[in-house]
């Protein structure tokens, strides 16, 4: 799961789309990465699950980050 960050953040500098909420939501993961427990003791299910939650939760963020960037 740690590896995906990077891998996402490339992704999104390859196609240069990382700026304003891409960088809000990456800063706000990194920050939550560090201060989690280094070793998680979920299943590859469970890390799936959660993951595949964030997803459909995509509406969601998107409303905090830009009622954040208009403030």
């Amino acid at each position: 799961m740690k590896g995906l960050l990077p891998k996402v953040i490339g992704k999104l500098e390859e196609y240069e789309s990382y700026y304003g909420g891409h960088r809000q939501l990456a800063e706000e993961i990194s920050r939550l990465f560090l201060s989690s427990s280094p070793r998680w003791k979920l299943s590859v299910d469970e890390l799936n699950f959660y993951f595949a939650c964030g997803m459909n939760l995509t509406s969601q963020v998107k409303e905090i980050i830009w009622s954040k960037e208009e403030q």
